[in-house]
This record gives C-alpha cells, sequence and structure tokens, in this order.
C-alpha cells in the first residue's frame, strides 16, 4: 500500500489495543479514491494473520435498502451469524419490518439482539467490523451503529468505517462518540505519487511526479488513471511540450459520480485533466 504506512500502523495498533479488551469504532474518511477501502482491506489483512475474525458489509444505496439493511448484511456473514442468513434474520429482528421510528422497546431489544450476536463473535479471537460506503446507509443503520458504537467500550470490536465526505448529521454523530477514533485520508505526497508511477512502469522523474501530483492533489485513484491514460496511445501526447504547463487538454472525471471515464483529448480551452469529487 502506497504511501499510507502511518496510517496502516496507527490502525493496526488500534487493532491491538482492541484484542486486548479496548474496542472502538475507526470512521476513515476523505473523498472518493483516496484509499479508504484499500486501507480496510489491508486492516483486513493483518486481522486474518492474527487469527482474528473479519465481517465485512457495504451500505447499498439509501433508497434501495430496507430499515437496518446494513446489520442485514452484517448478521450474514460468517464471522458473526451462524446458519443460514435467511435464519438469522428473523431470529435477531423478528417478523415486523422495524424502522427508525419503531417503538422503544422494540429497538432496544433488537438493539441488544445484535450487540449479542458481536460480542458473541468477538468472545472466541476478537472481531473485525468493516462497514464500508458508510454514507450510504439508511438512516435506521446509522442509528444502530451509533448504539453498537456506544457499547464497544470493554469488548474485542474494532469497527472501521469508511466514509466519503458528505454534510449530513451520521458523521457529526458518530465522531461525537468518545469510543470514535477518526483518520482521515487526506492526497499522497509527490514522492508516493512517483512510487504509484514507477508501479505503472512510468517515468517517475521528481519533476513528472510534482506535475501529476498538481493534476491529480495525490489522489490514488485519480493517479493511477492518468497513470493509466499515459501509458497508453495518447501518452505521448499528453507528456510532450504542447502539454507541460497547460494542465493537458483532457475531459474531466469527477471520481465522486459512478458514471466517471477515463480522461479523453479535447479540442476545447486546455484546463485540468482531472476534478476531484466533493
Amino acid at each position: 500500500m502506497v504511501g499510507r504506512d502511518r496510517e496502516l500502523a496507527r490502525v493496526t495498533g488500534l487493532l491491538d489495543d482492541a484484542l486486548a479488551g479496548r474496542g472502538r469504532l475507526v470512521l476513515c474518511t476523505g473523498e472518493a479514491g483516496i484509499g479508504k477501502t484499500r486501507l480496510a482491506e489491508e486492516l483486513a489483512a493483518a486481522a486474518t494473520a492474527r487469527g482474528v475474525a473479519v465481517a465485512w458489509a457495504r451500505a447499498a444505496d439509501r433508497g434501495g435498502s430496507p430499515p437496518y439493511g446494513l446489520w442485514r448484511l452484517v448478521l450474514a456473514e460468517a464471522a458473526v451469524g451462524s446458519g443460514s442468513a435467511a435464519d438469522l434474520w428473523p431470529a435477531a429482528f423478528g417478523a415486523a419490518d422495524l424502522g427508525a421510528e419503531s417503538s422503544v422497546a422494540q429497538r432496544f431489544a433488537l438493539f441488544a439482539e445484535v450487540r449479542g450476536r458481536l460480542a458473541q463473535a468477538a468472545s472466541r479471537s476478537g472481531l473485525v467490523l468493516v462497514l464500508d460506503d458508510l454514507q450510504w446507509a439508511d438512516e435506521a443503520s446509522a442509528v444502530l451503529l451509533v448504539e453498537v458504537v456506544r457499547q464497544l467500550r470493554g469488548t474485542r470490536i474494532l469497527a472501521f468505517a469508511t466514509y466519503r465526505d458528505s454534510p449530513d448529521g451520521v458523521l457529526a454523530r458518530l465522531s461525537a462518540e468518545a469510543n470514535t477514533e477518526r483518520a482521515d485520508l487526506h492526497g499522497l505526497p509527490a514522492e508516493a505519487v512517483g512510487d504509484l508511477l514507477l508501479a505503472a512502469g512510468l517515468d517517475a522523474s521528481p519533476d513528472r511526479a510534482r506535475r501529476v501530483h498538481a493534476e491529480t492533489g495525490g489522489n490514488p485513484f485519480l493517479v493511477r488513471e492518468l497513470a493509466r491514460t499515459l501509458a497508453g496511445p495518447l501518452g505521448w501526447w499528453l507528456a510532450g511540450p504542447r502539454a507541460a504547463g497547460t494542465g493537458c487538454a483532457c475531459r474531466s472525471v469527477a471520481v465522486s459520480s459512478p458514471s466517471w471515464s477515463a480522461p479523453m483529448v479535447d479540442d476545447g480551452t486546455p484546463r485540468r485533466p482531472f476534478a476531484r469529487g466533493s
């Protein structure tokens, strides 16, 4: 994992803390393509190497997820549940389609059941719970996560949630919890950008690394996309004198949109090839 040694050392240290009974949530934030999921993968690999169980769930689009959709996925993970996924949900939540506005008694029973299942899963060798793309989680799932985080102290559970920068209130609610650690990812330095260029088989002179860094802000996804373009048929043009100092005449790529496309030459006014997603 290029350029994230410090961040990886920190989260693996928090894993060791969790295995010693100091469970918590790590909230990993940053723009699209910055490396949040990649860091989660490295953490999961480190946990597996230590014999720690890993459960992974990715939030779906809010419009297409039922209440507690994220937790339905968590309970279906082999590391957390036992038996078939079809049996787990009714056993934990009953037949009612409970939402964030359920009665206090219903929600208390539901939350207690989830906490109990997580604690049982962690009792053997600890548990790493990865919740990816938390910004898409339904409101009921977010409410339950806040409750789970409040009860992590004294457990052997490390929850790791990736969250794209967003102005909504879920990030603020989780950040305010005492059991939450923030890991805010930013762009890589120019030296690490050079390492990514080398990995793509490209020249990585300090000047080129600085230019690519200036165009991408050090976003690893954008660096790799630009490297792929430079290595392709148009690479000679993009790296040539015409492109120097102009930002290359390329279309913008907004990595926060699922409809992004690789940069292409444009006959219009030269501009930056990449616009980082918001």
